[in-house]
């Protein structure tokens, strides 16, 4: 759950809301094609008063808070800071880079994650790329290996919250 100065609850339809725009930053989007997803219902969100809102991706705190430091930041003229450079992202949490891999976004269910799961393993087991390379193999590998690692993480976590 998302602190308040983070998301709005009062969204009809959605649990934990975020401005579309806000959205649209996390995920290097424009806000037209975040709208257009949710026009065409491949995200939820609603337009509430006017403006837009989309479900709040369960691994978007942390990013919320970075995107809105960086904005104080940039308002407070403190981005030409040599403490804070800008070539250096920030790191991003272990949830996000495992969303990231199985290619989950906005809130997920266990069949979300379990079909995502056997569609990155089609692409990339070892087994399906046997008669190629060897640079390829190991691409294979390593691809199948974060696969599992964020599988697990999120089977794991997921069952945890069930339990």
């Amino acid at each position: 759950m998302l602190p308040d100065h983070l998301c709005r609850r009062d969204v009809p339809g959605l649990d934990e809301a975020i401005l579309a725009s806000e959205y649209a930053l996390l995920e290097r989007l424009s806000e037209d094609e975040v709208i257009a997803a949710v026009t065409s219902r491949r995200l939820l969100g609603a337009q509430s008063g006017g403006v837009w809102y989309v479900e709040a991706p369960s691994f978007c705190e942390e990013r919320l808070a970075q995107l809105r430091r960086r904005q104080q930041q940039h308002f407070h003229g403190s981005n030409h800071n040599s403490h804070h450079p800008q070539s250096h992202p920030e790191p991003i949490s272990e949830e996000t880079a495992h969303a990231r891999v199985l290619g989950l976004r906005g809130r997920v269910t266990l069949a979300d994650i379990k079909r995502n799961y056997r569609e990155r393993m089609l692409e990339y087991h070892p087994d399906r790329v046997a008669g190629l390379g060897p640079k390829l193999r190991e691409v294979a590998e390593h691809e199948t290996k974060k696969i599992n690692a964020a599988y697990e993480f999120f089977t794991s976590k997921y069952s945890n919250r069930n339990a």
